[in-house]
């Protein structure tokens, strides 16, 4: 079963301003998540390489690391920072952060070589936060691509650089995904639609016991 998410004011309030279409054109490309290659950051170095190589402009913020390994997250993050010089490596947001975060930036990009849900996927979709992810395991069930978000093959540092330009160059087609994301989750996504579900599966493990 797909875990849910909590609707939220400022999430709504990100939505408004998405639609209103008043997000800056100069925000920020944003990465959430832990360092790590199953996570893609390797693709994610190698893509912000590309686009910062063909779009100097370009802001970057990358928001994570490895907890129990300082040394392997500031590793991480020296390579970001020679991929690009418009880029701020930051420690692990606390929610209220990760909340302005998702509503400044221009899109997130989940880059994972695998992920069985990406809860990153379904906070950027409550904010209406245009998406780029892999065509992988829950992004790939949480977006529908070309209508809800974009998706790129998976470990291919080209194509997710592409898909992200893509996006910047559509900023109103963007928009119209993002906000139809924020639809859906709204209809589908949220923890009161969910736990009849998640109720229903105990019922019947309790019964099996």
């Amino acid at each position: 079963l797909p875990f849910g998410i909590d609707d939220r004011d400022a999430a709504r309030a990100a939505v408004a301003a998405r639609r209103a279409g008043t997000v800056g054109g100069d925000a920020p490309i944003l990465f959430l998540g832990r360092f790590a290659t199953i996570k893609g950051t390797e693709v994610a170095v190698n893509a912000v390489a590309r686009l910062a190589a063909a779009r100097p402009e370009l802001r970057f913020v990358v928001a994570g690391g490895l907890p129990l390994s300082p040394r392997s997250s500031s590793a991480w993050a020296a390579r970001f920072h020679d991929a690009a010089e418009r880029v701020q490596v930051l420690d692990w947001l606390p929610p209220a952060a990760r909340d302005r975060a998702l509503a400044d930036a221009a899109l997130l990009v989940v880059p994972s070589l695998f992920e069985t849900f990406s809860l990153a996927c379904l906070e950027a979709q409550l904010f209406a936060t245009p998406v780029v992810a892999t065509d992988c395991g829950g992004p790939a069930e949480l977006i529908e691509h070309g209508v809800t978000g974009r998706l790129c093959a998976v470990g291919d540092d080209r194509a997710l650089a592409d898909a992200v330009g893509a996006e910047l160059d559509d900023r109103d087609g963007a928009r119209r995904m993002a906000v139809a994301g924020a639809r859906r989750v709204r209809a589908h996504g949220l923890w009161p639609g969910r736990l009849p579900g998640f109720v229903e599966l105990y019922r019947r493990l309790a019964a099996g016991c």
